[in-house]
């Protein structure tokens, strides 16, 4: 889940306004931003045992340590077709299945169904 709101460049590096969505996670969030649950929980003066409140807005200093270009995470939506699975949608956009389920409030349990419709945040410049 990236919603990206008012990045803005400094010597720290991007910082990114980022809101909580329901089932989001320090852990979550942090590992999608390649920083450390300790820096985001500092950042935005918690505990980085705090529960997160659904669209409070966290602070995060991204410095893209690992040369990435900056992404371009972009909203699609998707329809499900047959035969199609968490796995191979998240494969198909390089997303992560715990993400899908966390952005539609799904049930790893329950099957998807043709028809069905998905949100999905794509980072643009590295989808099919």
């Amino acid at each position: 889940r990236l919603d990206r709101v008012n990045a803005r460049r400094s010597d720290r590096g991007t910082r990114i306004n980022y809101k909580v969505r329901s089932g989001d996670t320090l852990w979550d969030i942090a590992r999608a931003h390649d920083v450390s649950v300790k820096q985001l929980a500092y950042w935005n003066d918690m505990s980085p045992k705090a529960a997160l409140q659904r669209g409070k807005t966290l602070v995060i200093w991204n410095k893209n340590t690992k040369g990435k270009r900056d992404s371009m995470v972009r909203r699609v939506g998707y329809k499900v077709r047959k035969g199609d699975s968490l796995s191979v949608i998240a494969d198909k956009f390089s997303v992560r299945v715990n993400d899908i389920v966390a952005w539609n409030s799904l049930k790893k349990s329950r099957y998807l169904q043709p028809g069905q419709s998905l949100v999905l945040y794509v980072d643009i410049r590295n989808s099919p």
